[in-house]
């Protein structure tokens, strides 16, 4: 097993990770997973007390910097607390990786805003309209500051008859095609990057109504740069969808889930929970939008600060496929592919698997094959009899359950 690396014992929902040294001998300190969590809400809400002192209970952890990096907490770190109080808490070694992290040569969110600015403007140009996700907006917004939200690309969205304008325009400007997706295109330029999306997602069973999505984007500025961007209730969704994927993966970050709930905290009180609900069920995200959403408040909580949107999941009870916190933070914090989290994922799905596997496979198998694919791996969403065997015994408990009331 490689050094810092830690076991979460299968069928032990302690929440604990017991950590074996690269000699065979175990230490005696625990590490709760509700810790990381706990660091991710008090850096998003710039508590720089509560992170400190959330810090200080996993700064012992073997596997830290390992969690820091994967869970994308680094600049959330180094903007909430000053560097001197992190080279006090922090192991040394630690400190070093994570600030030489920090160093790496990359574009900065003020570059990244001028890339959407000069796209943007060629966009128009060409008669192309689009919208900013996430990314920007969401650093300036829920955040309080561009620098304190890791941004390691623009994330754009154009209508799908303008995918094709738009990706001429970006040749133009330079951009060549790096990785191609379901859903989206990553163009490259320099040290530019810009991840152009036709939709939110493209799955068989989401019928997400276009017109509506771009009547309600609203508008947006950032040190002179105007822009539009998603509504509040689509931008949920859009997290939502991508928080959905990503849980099935095995590869959801905590700052996804910061951004989720910082967006919910930011409307609970005045937003219409239930329309919100009763409007993803004719477009075949209802599921989706209540397991992700309960599966923020477990991870985070937070159902008591964020009663309204609590109280509005209640009646959606009977569609949760996770019930206890321990069981979403065992999700959060599995390993990529890990079995649990493609069951979960096919629970979850608000449609026929079989015909998922049979649509997903002639549309991705290509992209791997020409080298498109993005390059996190091999899709763990791929038929396998582990996965089968685990999600059919889920759905005999399930079954048991619903028999039993």
């Amino acid at each position: 097993m490689p050094p810092g690396r830690g076991i979460l014992v299968p069928g032990c929902h302690t929440g604990k990770r017991v950590w074996q040294s690269p000699h065979g001998s175990h230490k005696n300190a625990r590490v709760s997973l509700a810790d990381y969590p706990l660091l991710a809400r008090c850096l998003g809400a710039n508590d720089r007390a509560g992170a400190l002192a959330a810090l200080s209970r996993v700064a012992g952890d073997p596997a830290l910097v390992d969690t820091i990096r994967r869970h994308h907490l680094i600049s959330l770190l180094w903007t909430t607390i000053a560097e001197d109080d992190l080279r006090a808490r922090l192991p040394p070694e630690a400190f070093a990786t994570l600030h030489d992290w920090l160093r790496r040569p990359r574009s900065s969110p003020e570059q990244n805003l001028h890339t959407f600015a000069e796209v943007q403007a060629a966009f128009r140009r060409d008669g192309v309209d689009c919208m900013l996700l996430k990314g920007a907006y969401f650093a300036h917004r829920l955040y309080g500051d561009l620098n304190r939200r890791a941004q390691y690309d623009v994330d754009l969205v154009v209508r799908r008859s303008d995918f094709r304008k738009a990706s001429r325009t970006l040749r133009v400007l330079g951009y060549v095609e790096r990785w191609r997706d379901l859903h989206s295109v990553t163009w490259k330029r320099d040290a530019a990057h810009i991840d152009l999306h036709s939709c939110f997602r493209n799955v068989p069973v989401y019928h997400l109504d276009e017109e509506r999505i771009w009547r309600d984007g609203i508008p947006y500025a950032i040190a002179g740069v105007s822009f539009r961007t998603p509504s509040d209730e689509d931008a949920l969704v859009l997290l939502a969808l991508s928080l959905f994927q990503d849980v099935g993966l095995g590869s959801a970050k905590l700052k996804q889930l910061v951004d989720a709930n910082l967006l919910a905290a930011s409307i609970d009180e005045g937003f219409d929970w239930p329309r919100f609900f009763g409007r993803r069920r004719p477009e075949g995200t209802l599921a989706i939008a209540v397991n992700v959403l309960d599966l923020v408040l477990r991870v985070f909580d937070a159902a008591s600060s964020l009663t309204r949107l609590a109280s509005a999941l209640a009646p959606y009870r009977e569609m949760l496929v996770v019930s206890e916190r321990e069981h979403a933070l065992a999700l959060l914090f599995a390993e990529r592919g890990a079995v649990a989290n493609k069951a979960w994922f096919f629970q979850v799905y608000p449609g026929s698997i079989a015909r998922y596997w049979l649509w997903l496979l002639p549309r991705k198998l290509p992209l791997y094959l020409r080298g498109k694919a993005p390059n996190r791996g091999a899709s763990s969403m791929r038929p396998n009899l582990e996965t089968v065997r685990m999600l059919l015994g889920a759905q005999r408990v399930t079954s048991r359950d619903n028999s039993a009331r």
